[in-house]
C-alpha cells in the first residue's frame, strides 16, 4: 500500500473507544482491503479489526474520508491484534512470578470462572507450569491451581481433589501459540473447560469449593508455596469472576472480548508496559506485585464475528 483515506473518529458509548476506517490503496487503482482501528480515550491505538473484504474503494487521489458516523458492520473478519503488552514468564528455575495481596473476595466458595490467554513455549516447572493459583500446596490444598498438563492440556484442581483437564485431541493449548483458556467451576464443584471458545474434555468435580479457605496469595506464574512450578511462556489478559459464565458470555468473552455486567473480581491486562505493578482494572484493587516478569507487545490475534 502507498497510503491511506481514513474516515472520521466516532466515540462509542459503551466502552470510551474511538474507532477509525482506514482504506488501503494498492499502486495501482484498486482497493485490496480495510482495517479498523480502536484508540483509547488518550488517542492510542489499542486494537485493530481486520478484514478481508472492502469497505469502499479509493482511488490513489482521494485523501477524504469515506465513513462518517456510526461504525460500519463488516463480514468475513479474520482477527484482532491487540497493540498493547503482555506478560513474558521465562520458566526454567526462575521467580518470574505476579503476586496478589489476599482479599476475601478470591476465595471463590460460591463458584467462579478464570479466563485466561497464555502462549506456553514449554510445559514449565515439573512439565506442570502454574497459570493461576492460590493454595498452600501443588495440588491446590486448602485453595486452587490452573496449571498446563502434558500433552498441551491445562488442568484445574481444587483442594486436593480430582484434577480435570482439558482435551488435547480437541482443541490443544499448543506450544509456541496464543490460546484462550476459560475454566469454570459451579457451587458443586463441577469443572468445565473451554479453549478458544470450544468446550473440551470431560465435565467433572473436583474438591469442594467450601475447602478454599486460604490467605496466601493469589499469583500468576507460578505456585505459591514454592517456586518450582514456573510458567515458560507468555500470559495475558487474566480475569477472575465470582460465577459460572454462560455458554453465551463465554462466546461474548472469547469472540468479541465483552465483559458479562458484574462480577468480575479481578481482571490483568498487563497494557502498563514497563513497572512493577500489574494494576486490576476491574473495581476491586487487588493490583499485584511483578517480580521477574517482563513486557512483551508479541500479543494474541483474537477472533471478532462483529464491530
Amino acid at each position: 500500500a502507498n497510503r491511506t483515506s481514513n474516515s472520521a473518529a466516532t466515540m462509542d458509548g459503551d466502552n470510551d473507544w474511538t474507532y477509525r476506517t482506514l482504506n488501503f490503496t494498492s499502486r495501482s487503482t484498486d482497493a485490496f482491503g480495510a482495517i479498523v482501528i480502536g484508540l483509547n480515550v488518550a488517542g492510542n491505538v489499542s486494537e485493530a479489526y481486520y478484514s478481508d473484504i472492502v469497505l469502499e474503494e479509493v482511488s490513489p487521489t482521494d485523501r477524504t474520508a469515506v465513513s462518517t458516523g456510526a461504525r460500519t458492520a463488516v463480514s468475513n473478519r479474520v482477527g484482532v491484534k491487540d497493540f498493547s503488552t503482555c506478560l513474558l514468564f521465562a520458566g526454567g528455575a526462575t521467580t518470574d512470578q505476579v503476586d496478589i495481596t489476599h482479599k476475601t473476595n478470591q476465595l471463590l466458595t460460591t463458584g467462579f470462572t478464570f479466563s485466561a490467554w497464555i502462549m506456553p513455549r514449554s510445559l514449565g516447572g515439573g512439565s506442570t507450569g502454574v497459570v493461576l493459583a492460590k493454595s498452600t500446596g501443588v495440588n491446590g490444598n486448602d485453595g486452587w491451581t490452573l496449571q498446563m498438563l502434558s500433552p498441551e492440556r491445562i488442568v484445574l484442581v481444587v483442594n486436593n481433589g480430582t484434577s480435570r483437564s482439558s482435551a488435547a485431541a480437541s482443541v490443544p493449548v499448543a506450544k509456541g501459540k496464543w490460546t484462550h483458556c476459560i475454566v469454570t467451576v459451579d457451587e458443586n464443584a463441577l469443572v468445565s473447560h473451554y479453549i478458544n471458545g470450544v468446550a473440551s474434555g470431560v465435565v467433572g468435580t473436583t474438591g469442594a469449593l467450601s475447602g478454599i479457605t486460604t490467605v496466601n496469595t493469589m499469583r500468576i506464574g507460578n505456585r505459591v508455596d514454592a517456586a518450582n512450578r514456573a510458567f515458560d511462556g507468555a500470559i495475558d489478559k487474566v480475569r477472575v469472576f465470582n460465577k459460572v459464565l454462560t455458554q453465551t458470555e463465554i462466546n461474548d468473552l472469547h469472540f468479541k472480548d465483552k465483559l458479562p455486567t458484574g462480577n468480575l473480581i479481578a481482571e490483568y491486562l498487563f497494557d502498563e508496559g514497563s513497572g512493577s505493578t500489574a494494576f486490576d482494572t476491574s473495581s476491586n484493587e487487588n493490583n499485584g506485585t511483578i517480580t521477574g516478569a517482563t513486557y512483551s507487545t508479541d500479543v494474541a490475534v483474537s477472533p471478532r464475528t462483529t464491530i
